[in-house]
């Protein structure tokens, strides 16, 4: 997989989750609360600025009361 594809990737991801917690009517911070992880670490993963770990995504599905694979 090329850079260019694991980027496209990630961005749909943390896009599907930032679109969630806004139809959630989470904040930044409660998101950051619920998924156990800073609020800077949060803006991170939600802005694709860093790597997602598989944890984090599972975390988040929990959250939502989602399958893990409608975020991939």
């Amino acid at each position: 997989m090329n850079t260019n594809t694991a980027k496209q990737q990630l961005m749909e991801i943390a896009s599907r989750i930032k679109e969630m917690r806004e139809i959630m009517g989470w904040s930044i911070a409660d998101m950051a609360q619920k998924t156990e992880v800073s609020e800077e670490q949060y803006i991170a993963y939600e802005t694709a600025e860093a790597d997602i770990p598989f944890s984090f995504i599972h975390k988040c599905a929990l959250e939502f009361g989602i399958e893990l694979t409608e975020f991939l």
